[in-house]
């Protein structure tokens, strides 16, 4: 009778045991894709924050043109469309305020570049820049990596120009 008793204590232990490791395996297989994910969106919107610093860059003074504008737009519409799917896939509510920030700048500066504040849409594009950051670390924190805040942003005052000649086109290098 005891010996029964081992062997139905011994099965039950290896059967938990083996649910043990299963549930463990299948909460890091869903911890590395939950990862990637959130890997993935963090990139998406910051490709399109650059397609709005790009586009307002090379804007001429005044009002943007609609074609311009329509860019702008639409790269703000995918900045919200990532921001609504960090706030499902994030457990950090830093991420998800960081990414609220960041939409909401690029909004604005939307709204600047359409009636041609460009000294209004210079402070915006500066804070939306930041808050980029902000979301860097974040999304580098939370994905588990060794130094989160180390995230390089250029000096609030930019780089400095360089000090190459400027070649013209059409005129033949100097040797």
């Amino acid at each position: 009778m005891s010996q029964a008793i081992f062997v139905i204590v011994g099965a039950l232990i290896g059967v938990l045991g083996a649910l043990v490791n299963e549930f463990a395996r299948s909460r890091r297989e869903y911890d590395r894709a939950r990862k990637k994910d959130l890997r993935e969106v963090a990139v998406s919107l910051a490709g399109q924050v650059s397609r709005i610093s790009i586009l307002w860059i090379n804007l001429d003074p005044g009002p943007a043109d609609d074609a311009v504008l329509a860019q702008m737009r639409d790269a703000h519409s995918e900045i919200n469309i990532a921001y609504e799917r960090l706030r499902l896939i994030a457990e950090s509510r830093g991420i998800q305020e960081a990414a609220r920030h960041v939409s909401h700048h690029a909004y604005w500066l939307v709204r600047a570049a359409a009636v041609g504040s460009l000294k209004d849409a210079e402070l915006l594009h500066r804070k939306m820049k930041s808050c980029l950051a902000e979301l860097y670390v974040e999304v580098r924190r939370e994905v588990g990596m060794r130094s989160p805040g180390e995230v390089y942003q250029d000096p609030e005052d930019g780089l400095p120009e360089p000090s190459l000649p400027v070649i013209s086109p059409g005129r033949p290098e100097d040797s």
